[in-house]
């Protein structure tokens, strides 16, 4: 089922999505993503690698870069670079002998991360090969 954070790809293609609370210009003095959530999904859209941190406060998934997700998949995959202000979309990952760094296809929709009817997330995606 296609949603924000996936939508069905073909056989041998997996999905990065990158969730994490928005505050725009007017709240941070520029656009701000507080990433906390990374999955990597398979073509049918099940996730099948996750990386979580959004606790203490002000500790996320910025903090631990690069990281690594394990999932079913054979090789981790791997989170280059992951911006949090201003390009907050230039996001870059490595799977196997697969590199992409730039932007990634970005949305934003109603908070589910804390959830808040006030607040917006943001989330990123990527569709790369994986078989």
């Amino acid at each position: 089922m296609a949603d924000a954070f996936c939508s069905p790809t073909s056989s041998g293609q997996c999905t990065l999505s990158i969730i994490g609370t928005y505050s725009s210009a007017a709240e941070t003095t520029y656009p701000h993503s507080f990433w906390k959530n990374a999955e990597v999904h398979d073509s049918s859209c099940k996730v099948i690698g996750q990386m979580v941190k959004n606790a203490p406060v002000f500790e996320y998934l910025s903090s631990l870069g690069p990281f690594s997700i394990d999932s079913t998949l054979p090789w981790t995959t791997d989170i280059t670079h992951l911006s949090e202000s201003g390009d907050y979309n230039a996001i870059g990952m490595k799977y196997g002998g697969y590199n992409f760094t730039g932007s990634f296809d970005c949305q934003l929709i109603q908070d589910v991360l804390i959830p808040n009817p006030n607040n917006q997330d943001n989330v990123c995606k990527h569709v790369f090969p994986c078989d």
